[in-house]
């Protein structure tokens, strides 16, 4: 078992080395102060003007100006290549919660990676955030505050059922699949969204403006 090397009560936020949007960087930062970067993710919080309390991966993609002004004590060399630099991450930090950015590159290989990790660390909520999108990994009892009109997407990663209060297209009973029915651009119809599930498999995608709307819920759990 991998030993933590960052800890807190609260939320840990993780930069990738992907695009990042510096608002959404410091939105972020409000909400999970205590930052980690994967690998080449502490060059990006060089340029965003801030330097990661640990670094963390197989360090190939940290360049040598980022390394010199970084404290040795922070840099954490994982030379392991069975998993993601983010994964890395995720396997050596104790938090209430993550807000991860920059961790798919643009790119789909990556994107499903990132996505795997949601699964494979499910006992950590997990934020995804980039320029669009917030996605997470619901629970089995998911309560959300959401504007009506608000999209939310539902997107199974094995075969699970649910139901629904407050969505324009209920799902009660509906067996999703990855390989069958899906449920992309849902539409909020009432101001309160409850969402139950009969195993922990679905993954919620909002737009990236309701980050903190997606994060209260874990005070309702």
């Amino acid at each position: 078992m991998n030993r933590s090397i960052v800890q807190s009560d609260g939320g840990i936020t993780i930069i990738g080395a992907g695009p990042v949007d510096p608002d959404q960087f410091e939105a972020a930062r409000r909400i999970a102060p205590i930052l980690v970067a994967a690998d080449g993710g502490a060059n990006t919080a060089q340029k965003l003007g801030v330097r990661a309390d640990a670094v963390i991966g197989d360090l190939d993609s940290l360049r040598a100006d980022t390394r010199a002004v970084l404290d040795a004590k922070t840099i954490h060399h994982v030379a392991d290549q069975s998993d993601t630099d983010f994964e890395k991450c995720l396997a050596r930090i104790d938090a209430a919660f993550v807000i991860a950015l920059g961790v798919s590159f643009g790119r789909l290989d990556h994107g499903l990676a990132t996505v795997n990790a949601l699964y494979k660390f499910r006992k950590t909520p997990i934020f995804v955030l980039d320029k669009n999108d917030v996605c997470f990994l619901a629970p089995q009892r998911l309560d959300l505050r959401l504007p009506v009109g608000a999209r939310l997407s539902l997107v199974p990663l094995a075969p699970v059922r649910g139901h629904s209060h407050g969505l324009k297209w209920p799902i009660d009973d509906v067996m999703f699949s990855p390989l069958g029915r899906i449920g992309t651009s849902n539409e909020v119809d009432q101001p309160k969204v409850l969402l139950t599930f009969d195993k922990q498999r679905m993954l919620v995608i909002l737009a990236a403006r309701f980050l903190d709307n997606a994060i209260a819920h874990l005070k309702e759990t």
